[in-house]
């Protein structure tokens, strides 16, 4: 793409699409049956997905695993991109992917980080990183399972050690990162993962909603790694 790409996840109005647009974001995530306080509605999320330009496409985000309901989805709410959880299986990938060219889909693949109390972490899935490549993936996301009463070591972003190490085992693979990126932090994580781009969420906010002046400072930021 000539650039680092970049995802906003969690868009609920239709300011912050047109907002998104201008900065001619790759892709803004809308949350449909995800356990989050910014899921929407499937009628909510197909009004702000009919915002989308060329440039910058609307993603379903989204909890559900079966590959039939995850295509009715795709369908419905006219999405342009996908972000498949932790329970989607390689075969749900392809079944996707053979309904889709590239050009009409882009499929997000998430492989989640576990942190570990003694330190470090691991990446669930690893070892199927290959097959949803080949299974028809664009991108896989590393990000962290969100934090719970039981495993509440879930702040912060993924550990630069680990970062590296999964890049030095999977060299050269479309990876796009998540887990609290910030303009302080994206310089680092870039370079510690060799990642294609980024996924931010809260990091964007202010006041709740998504601010399309620290997306563009992330965006210059950014920007700067590639000079």
């Amino acid at each position: 793409m000539g650039r680092l790409v970049i995802k906003v996840c969690g868009v609920r109005e239709e300011p912050e699409v047109e907002s998104l647009c201008r900065l001619e974001v790759d892709f803004f995530g809308l949350l449909v049956e995800a356990p989050s306080p910014l899921a929407l509605t499937e009628m909510r999320a197909k009004q702000l997905a009919s915002h989308q330009q060329q440039a910058t496409r609307a993603t379903l985000v989204s909890g559900v695993h079966r590959a039939e309901e995850l295509k009715r989805l795709v369908a419905t709410l006219d999405v342009r991109a996908i972000q498949l959880g932790v329970r989607v299986s390689p075969s749900v990938v392809r079944a996707i992917r053979d309904c889709y060219r590239e050009d009409d889909l882009t499929i997000i693949q998430e492989i989640p980080y576990r942190q570990i109390p003694a330190g470090g972490g691991r990446f669930l899935k690893e070892n199927q990183v290959s097959e949803y490549l080949d299974a028809g993936a664009n991108f896989i996301l590393l990000d962290k399972l969100e934090k719970t009463g039981r495993d509440p070591h879930g702040e912060g972003p993924i550990a630069t050690s680990d970062l590296t190490q999964f890049r030095d085992r999977h060299p050269g693979i479309p990876l796009l990162l998540a887990a609290s990126v910030t303009c302080e932090n994206v310089t680092t994580l870039i370079d510690a993962s060799g990642a294609a781009g980024i996924d931010v969420c809260s990091s964007v906010r202010r006041d709740g909603s998504i601010c399309q002046e620290q997306v563009a400072e992330l965006m210059q930021q950014m920007a700067k790694e590639l000079m």
